[in-house]
C-alpha cells in the first residue's frame, strides 16, 4: 500500500475506530496517529516504524518543528486537527509519487 493510501486510511481509522492521546492503542482501536499508521502498514500498532510513520514524522518536524507524537498528544488537540494533518501528509506524500 502506498504512503499516501496508508495516510489517508489512518485518518479514516480515528474515526472508525476511535482516536486516544498517550498511547498507540490495540488493533480494536481506538489509536493515536502514529498507532494508527503503523497498524495500518505493518499490523501492529507499536512495531517498528513504518515508512509512513516515518514520512509523517519527518514532514511534521521539518514544517512545524513538531514531532507526530507531540503534535498528537498536545493537550488542546482534536481528533479533526489530527485527521486534517494526515490529509494533507496524505496529499504530500501523492505529489512525491509515493
Amino acid at each position: 500500500m502506498k504512503i499516501s493510501t496508508i495516510l489517508e486510511k489512518a485518518a479514516e481509522r480515528l474515526d472508525t475506530h476511535g482516536w486516544q492521546q498517550g498511547s498507540n492503542g490495540e488493533i480494536a482501536g481506538p489509536n493515536c496517529a502514529v498507532g494508527a499508521i503503523r497498524l495500518l502498514e505493518t499490523g501492529d500498532s507499536y512495531g517498528t516504524d513504518s515508512d509512513a510513520a516515518m514520512f509523517a514524522h519527518r514532514w511534521l518536524c521539518e514544517h512545524a518543528n513538531v514531532a507526530v507524537t507531540t503534535f498528537n498528544d498536545t493537550i488542546s488537540r482534536t481528533k479533526e486537527e489530527v485527521q486534517d494533518v494526515l490529509i494533507a501528509l496524505a496529499a504530500e506524500a501523492r505529489e512525491q509519487g509515493k
